[in-house]
This record gives C-alpha cells, structure tokens and sequence, in this order.
C-alpha cells in the first residue's frame, strides 16, 4: 500500500506540467527486474556486493540536488562507478530498461490519442453553445446601440 501511493506520486496525472517519464521508466525497470523471484535474487546478490564496495571505499557518494521550479519536490540524482559483475542480470536491466521504455511510450501515445479524441468531443458538444453565445452578443450589442 505504502508503495503504491509513493509510485503515484510521480504518476504523469497527478504531476501536471512536470515531465516524470523518466521517473516512471525508472519504476518500471526497478518493478520488470524485482517481481521476478530469480532475477530479484540476481539483483540482491548484485546489490550486496555493490554495498560492500561502496561502504570501504565512499562514504559520501555524489549527489546531485534538484529541485523544480512548479514544485517544492525536491529529488536526488546518485551517481557511482559502479561495473556489474553478473552478466545475467546485466541482461536483466537492459531487457527491463527496455521494457521500461517501450511501456511508457505505448502509454504516451495512447494518452496523446486519448487526449485528442475527448478535446475533439468537447468542441462537438460545445461548440453549439459557443455559437449561441456569439449570436446573443451579437443581438445585444445591436438591441443596445439602436
């Protein structure tokens, strides 16, 4: 449950005017890699060892601090050398990353169509009403100067 409201916080609908495709790919190659048993054991095993390395050699990583001018969400960027070691799960994250991009894309598109089709509707159901609307100005405007 607690995932789920943390992973819609970055959803495109409830961040209108901030582009989280990024951070929804991000979501869905994390998601592609951990709901498999053995590829999410890969990845456990991978991120030990990537923790021991870490933990003698920097204590600080660098980190990028960014925030967006039409939000307070602040978010930071880790950046490490990091070189996998399990080829098997190197494969997994590119499969996953494409995956990841190839889902966000589809739905992009779909959204884009989607959107398209309801302003198409809304100017069919309201355009009536603009054109009435233009015509009693118009009649108001001729009954008031004469």
């Amino acid at each position: 449950m607690i995932l789920r409201q943390h992973i819609g916080n970055y959803h495109p609908d409830m961040n209108p005017g901030i582009d989280t495709t990024n951070l929804m790919q991000d979501i869905n190659e994390a998601y592609a890699i951990l709901k498999d048993e053995t590829k999410r054991k890969r990845y456990d095993i991978e991120y030990n060892l990537f923790k021991q390395q870490h933990s003698k050699a920097e204590d600080n990583p660098h980190t990028e601090e960014t925030t967006s001018d039409k939000t307070e969400t602040t978010s930071e960027t880790w950046s490490y050398d990091y070189e996998v070691h399990d080829e098997d799960l190197e494969n997994d994250i590119k499969t996953a990353r494409k995956y990841a991009h190839d889902l966000v894309d589809e739905f992009m598109k779909e959204f884009k169509k989607t959107s398209k089709v309801a302003v198409a509707g809304a100017w069919e159901n309201a355009k009536g009403y603009i054109i009435a609307a233009i015509i009693m100005t118009i009649i108001s405007l001729i009954i008031m100067y004469n």
